[in-house]
């Protein structure tokens, strides 16, 4: 017998339904108010919309680790619905170029921060027989809402007419659905989940080669850790290259996993590692296996395989800081 549609299913769809009419209120006026009102140009539209995409895609991997991490749903659902709430706010407040650009990022900034724990909540709240038709029912409720906000939006400014004073009511009249999004999301219970004690950001059982770089960071953030159980291998440069950037966990080389690299098999260049750094497997490089310069490591380097640089060091350290020990078991050549 098929289970029935859990009620918070549909509560989620409000919410979605919500959302996303306030917002298509918005972005389906909003090139033009922006080029033909505010009087920017449409170069910069361009730019700002590419940046918009690109906000919308850039946290759906963090916050749904954060949220598996945590095993909560709702806080972080509620802080992405939020931020986009707040980012209309700003239209009510200032309709500048400037406020209406960090507007637009803003906004999607919170679309890419709630998708995954939205989905994870709903996929919690769902049963096996019926997981795809709940999914069906929030989708439809999420689109009926982008359908209807164009349409709202072009009723209004038929109403009031094409002035500026009429686009700056439309923002107010979109925020009223986004307000009342969160007071629906606020009334629901949390679905509580499983935490996974010991996720990774990123993990590897395969294999992960480049021509330069395997993987490489720059100015960047990875929240967790960089754990592999598998191969990793820079053709031209390092197995793993890690510059200016902050690792929040440990860099762990598991037993029998490899990290080679043509000039040094772990590079660190003015980064920050919360963890440790360890080595159970091989990491080898033609001048040094590992490499810290300009860098901090918060605790251990510890080494219980094989840590080899072949014309260099096998581990080489300058201008660095390491706030706990270098420990050997294995051997480093």
């Amino acid at each position: 017998m098929a289970k029935k549609i859990h009620p918070d299913v549909i509560k989620l769809g409000i919410v979605s339904f919500l959302t996303d009419l306030s917002s298509e209120m918005i972005f389906s006026v909003f090139a033009i108010f922006f080029t033909g009102i505010a009087g920017a140009s449409a170069a910069l539209l361009g730019l700002v919309e590419g940046l918009a995409d690109l906000a919308s895609a850039s946290l759906n991997y963090f916050s749904g680790w954060i949220s598996d991490k945590t095993g909560k749903r709702k806080i972080f659902a509620m802080a992405g619905y939020g931020f986009s709430t707040l980012a209309k706010v700003i239209l009510v407040i200032s309709t500048s170029v400037l406020s209406l650009s960090i507007f637009r990022v803003i906004e999607r900034l919170g679309k890419s921060f709630r998708g995954a724990p939205r989905d994870a909540w709903l996929a919690d709240l769902t049963h096996h027989q019926n997981r795809g038709y709940s999914f069906g029912i929030h989708k439809a409720l999420d689109k009926s809402g982008a359908i209807l906000g164009p349409l709202v939006a072009y009723g209004l400014i038929s109403w009031l007419g094409n002035t500026p004073q009429s686009f700056k009511i439309l923002f107010v009249v979109a925020l009223i659905p986004a307000l009342l999004s969160v007071v629906v999301l606020t009334k629901i219970k949390d679905q509580p989940c499983v935490k996974s004690e010991r996720i990774s950001m990123v993990a590897g059982t395969g294999t992960i080669s480049g021509r330069d770089n395997a993987i490489y960071t720059s100015a960047s953030t990875v929240a967790g850790d960089i754990n592999n159980s598998g191969l990793i291998i820079g053709t031209n440069g390092a197995g793993i290259n890690l510059s200016s950037s902050s690792i929040g966990g440990s860099i762990i080389n598991n037993s029998g996993a490899i990290i080679e690299g043509n000039y040094t098999g772990l590079y660190v260049n003015a980064t920050t590692i919360a963890g440790t750094v360890n080595n159970a497997g091989t990491i080898v490089g033609s001048y040094n296996g590992i490499s810290v310069g300009s860098s901090v490591i918060a605790g251990n380097i510890t080494n219980t395989g094989l840590t080899s640089g072949a014309n260099g060091s096998g581990i080489a350290l300058t201008n660095s800081s390491i706030g706990g020990s270098i420990l050997n078991a294995g051997t480093g050549t």
